[in-house]
């Protein structure tokens, strides 16, 4: 990762008037993409284009009206990770400076040289300077439509619930109105949210691969494993471990699964020396508590100084933890409701939580994003399932 360059970038905020423009000429057509809804793509857009405009106009500590309204309270030292913004606008300057467009994709692991592991996040900003100029605003700007986009594959894999259809609207709404997500991704420049986007990718091209099995789902689906790697190189080496075992569970021919069983044995083998270092590493760093971190980060205030900075993030804070009981109902409606993309979600939940979740360092409020669709759609599916099994109690109740 970028520390210090020898040149700093001068990196101007942007208007926000602008960019809020550009929200709203942009974002109903992709959310009725995914809602199929006039009224619904546009209340959507009002949402997301007033998390950006507020937040960026009255709120941010770069913004017109701070002094009158005073920033929220976010700590932007570097033990919350918040200084990774600036060396995410410097790193891509530097690499806009060296590289022209085309060259950037070349030379992509030449530049990773120089970033490190997430090379992709410094590519993904310096893309956003191409396209909309060298603002702080611009990668901001380009996470809210990826997100957008993102909610078109989500809306596809709700579909394939065989489930009633509110209950797809409001998982869909959900997601796409989660204050948690809304904040991350309209706020700052942080590849947190991207990651979550692409975590939908992921869960639609493997599940559209179970079920077609052509080469087009493949290959999206091998460009969601590069994508995550190259954005978050750990989450990219579970995900991939995961499509093993998804497909071993899933897949009928014992063709394919004895395939599956000895690429993953050789790649094993060839990569044991790397898996052993790793994994000693990663055991003298182990919280058996982590886990529950993980899934109620962030922790109010009083309970945690290491969550003092995330004011931010109390509404989703709040929704989260009243909805937090309803996960193992919700577990069982989206297994109830399509069995397939059940074993994804649950596996991958596991898998995130229980490896992830278990090391403190990276168990906080911004790698709770990695969880969130998995959670999003159980938590949607207990609420649910809960209403409905009150409705028909009272109902029941209300007959006698």
């Amino acid at each position: 990762m970028i520390v210090e360059l020898e040149e700093k970038f001068i990196i101007e905020y942007g208007d926000i008037e602008t960019f809020t423009i550009g929200c709203i000429l942009s974002l109903p057509f992709l959310y009725y993409l995914a809602t199929k809804s006039v009224i619904g793509s546009i209340v959507l857009s009002i949402v997301k284009t007033l998390y950006f405009f507020i937040f960026h106009k009255f709120f941010s500590d770069q913004a017109p009206m701070a002094e009158v309204f005073g920033n929220l309270d976010i700590d932007r030292n570097a033990m919350n990770g918040f200084i990774d913004q600036q060396s995410y606008l410097q790193g891509a300057s530097w690499i806009n400076s060296e590289y022209n467009f085309f060259e950037k994709f070349y030379f992509l692991d030449q530049i990773g040289a120089y970033v490190g592991g997430n090379k992709g996040f410094y590519l993904f900003v310096a893309t956003a300077f191409d396209f909309f100029g060298n603002f702080v605003l611009s990668p901001i700007f380009l996470t809210i439509l990826l997100l957008a986009i993102s909610s078109i594959f989500f809306s596809k894999i709700v579909n394939n619930f065989d489930c009633p259809n509110n209950y797809k609207i409001f998982i869909l709404y959900f997601y796409c109105l989660n204050p948690e997500l809304n904040a991350w991704s309209s706020f700052f420049v942080l590849r947190d949210s991207i990651i979550t986007a692409l975590t939908v990718f992921f869960i639609y091209s493997l599940f559209y691969f179970i079920n077609n099995r052509n080469i087009p789902y493949l290959l999206s689906l091998i460009a969601s494993l590069i994508l995550l790697s190259s954005f978050r190189y750990h989450l990219g080496i579970i995900m991939f471990a995961l499509t093993g075992l998804i497909l071993f569970i899933l897949l009928e021919s014992k063709k394919t699964k004895f395939l599956i069983f000895t690429t993953l044995m050789a790649l094993l083998f060839f990569k044991i020396n790397e898996l052993i270092l790793v994994t000693s590493f990663l055991i003298s760093k182990l919280n058996l508590l982590g886990p529950f971190k993980m899934l109620l980060s962030p922790l109010p205030s009083f309970l945690s100084t290491f969550n003092s900075g995330y004011s931010f993030l109390y509404p989703g804070m709040f929704i989260n933890y009243l909805l937090v009981f309803f996960i193992p109902l919700g577990i069982y409606g989206s297994f109830r409701y399509n069995k397939k993309i059940g074993y994804i979600l649950i596996l991958m939940f596991c898998s995130i939580i229980f490896t992830i979740g278990m090391f403190d360092n990276v168990a906080g409020p911004r790698q709770r994003l990695n969880l969130l669709v998995p959670l999003i759609i159980f938590q949607s599916f207990g609420i649910m399932l809960f209403f409905n099994f009150l409705k028909n109690f009272l109902k029941h109740n209300n007959l006698k």
